[in-house]
């Protein structure tokens, strides 16, 4: 008599695999560092602003899941 249906838990990331995750955020938040600068030298505020936020995106951490 199956009135819930069981779904299986998702698989947990493991340490190694949240920190790879956060070295390739690392890296890709320096890529839009560096074309910040750049646009900053060549005299672009709004470009270099974006890019600023850009970075700022990609070094946020997600959500670990959970309640929420």
């Amino acid at each position: 008599m199956g009135l819930f249906k069981k779904t299986p838990k998702p698989a947990r990331v493991s340490p190694a695999d949240r920190e790879k995750n956060a070295g390739a955020r690392e890296y890709v938040a320096r890529i839009h560092d560096r074309s910040a600068e750049r646009l900053a030298s060549a005299g672009d505020a709004e470009g270099a602003e974006a890019e600023r936020a850009a970075a700022a995106e990609a070094r946020r951490t997600p959500p670990r899941g959970g309640r929420a």
